[in-house]
């Protein structure tokens, strides 16, 4: 049975080149799914446009009928909960790999004597590769700045990036001006490359929380995922962090 003592929630992960990863043959999906249920890997379950969450696992997969089977989890009410909205939006990590799918029509059910959630198998599963999901450290001097528009009209905020890789950057704001929460959405943002221009892109938050500094000092921090990157300034992203790839000490 799945063990919830020491798990987290975890971000829905960075949609990064979505189509690549994505699997929509139902044997491959069917084959990933039976992999989550082994461990079992923990589960973090979105519900209400992404308001609402719980934890639960895979449990097995009913081939004849068609079905997921997922655990209730720890907390009876929120699962409840979960059931009548009819869908869940799921993000996990098997073996250090992000993997998003969601599933609909939910319903209570039973499996192997026990209370569980029932869903259609999803259509599609996505999976990023680990080689595509590498993420470099920036440098402290010298590092990348991100200007965010602020959604009132004032000055852009502007913070410092403090990890990046090809779907998404770490955030955070020395001024303490920005205030975000998980899955908002800011348009037009500028990433400053040293050497390498800006690039222009949508973000999306993924995740919250605070970065302690040497002075004792609380900072924001979020992670950020990228949304419509264009092609160059893709290329110029992944050169960027292929040079700090070599930068780095091995």
């Amino acid at each position: 049975m799945p063990d919830y003592r020491n798990a987290q929630q975890l971000p829905l992960p960075e949609l990064e080149g979505t189509d690549r990863f994505t699997l929509r043959n139902k044997s491959e999906i069917r084959a990933q799914l039976i992999t989550l249920s082994r461990q079992p890997d923990i589960i973090t379950a979105y519900f209400n446009e992404g308001k609402r969450y719980f934890l639960t696992a895979v449990l097995g997969v009913i081939d004849e009928r068609g079905l997921l089977v997922l655990d209730v989890g720890p907390d009876e009410a929120i699962t409840k909960l979960a059931i009548a909205s009819g869908r869940l939006v799921c993000s996990t990590r098997h073996n250090g790999i992000p993997i998003r799918f969601s599933c609909e029509n939910l319903q209570s059910a039973r499996f192997q004597a026990l209370p569980a959630i029932a869903a259609s198998l999803p259509e599609s599963l996505y999976r990023m590769q680990r080689r595509e999901y590498f993420r470099v450290t920036t440098p402290r001097i010298n590092g990348p700045r991100c200007e965010i528009p602020d959604p009132l009209g004032g000055e852009p905020f502007l913070l410092t990036v403090t990890d990046i890789c090809a779907g998404g950057q770490g955030l955070v704001d020395t001024s303490g001006r920005m205030v975000a929460e998980v899955m908002d959405r800011f348009e037009g943002c500028r990433i400053l490359l040293p050497e390498h221009g800006e690039i222009r892109v949508n973000l999306m938050i993924r995740n919250c929380g605070t970065l302690t500094t040497a002075s004792g000092e609380l900072l924001a921090r979020y992670g950020a995922s990228f949304e419509g990157l264009s092609v160059s300034d893709n290329a110029s992203l992944q050169r960027y962090i292929f040079q700090l790839q070599a930068l780095q000490p091995r």
